[in-house]
This record gives C-alpha cells, sequence and structure tokens, in this order.
C-alpha cells in the first residue's frame, strides 16, 4: 500500500460484482453489478485498506446493473446507501474498532 499516496486519490467510488463476468467485460460491468454485499469483492478490505493509507475524502456507490436501473428511484437509492453503509460497519467491525 506504500505505493498509493492518498493527495493523489480524490473519490472512491464503491461498486461489487460477482466472481465471474457474463458477456464482454463492458456488458458485465454495464449491466450486472450488484448492490454493494451482494457480490463477490472484499468491499470491507477495500474500504480497510483505503483508510489505512490515509484516505478520508468523498465515497460514492456506483450500482451499474440493469436490475437496479428497473428499480423505483427511492428504492434504489436506499438499497444501494444501505448497502454502502453495511460495508463501512463491517470494515470497522474487521479492523478490530467496533
Amino acid at each position: 500500500m506504500q505505493c498509493l499516496d492518498p493527495n493523489i486519490v480524490f473519490g472512491v467510488e464503491l461498486s461489487d460484482a460477482h466472481r465471474e463476468a457474463v458477456g464482454t467485460l463492458f456488458e458485465d460491468t454495464r449491466d450486472r453489478r450488484t448492490l454493494i454485499g451482494h457480490g463477490a469483492q472484499d468491499i470491507a478490505g477495500f474500504i480497510r485498506a483505503m483508510q489505512q493509507v490515509g484516505f478520508d475524502g468523498p465515497w460514492g456507490v456506483e450500482i451499474l446493473s440493469a436490475e437496479h436501473r428497473e428499480r423505483p428511484l427511492t428504492e434504489a437509492l436506499t438499497l444501494a446507501r444501505n448497502s454502502a453503509l453495511k460495508a463501512f460497519r463491517q470494515a470497522e467491525i474487521g479492523s478490530g474498532v467496533a
């Protein structure tokens, strides 16, 4: 992690995905991302790693998914927010700070 200077990172987008891509990488990225914590990525570990290098800037949530686009806006925003907050709680627990 010494190769990452937090001063050059101005924002972080959280995204989760299945282990294997379906279709082309573009199609998979555009249509198959999951709510945070519903895929195979170690989101809590990524959050901890970014915090350990000193990142304290803004965090975003990026859920590119055909399924998510079909949800009513309020529901989609609530699900995205709640899934991201859960990942931050898991990151905190995994760091030994609770």
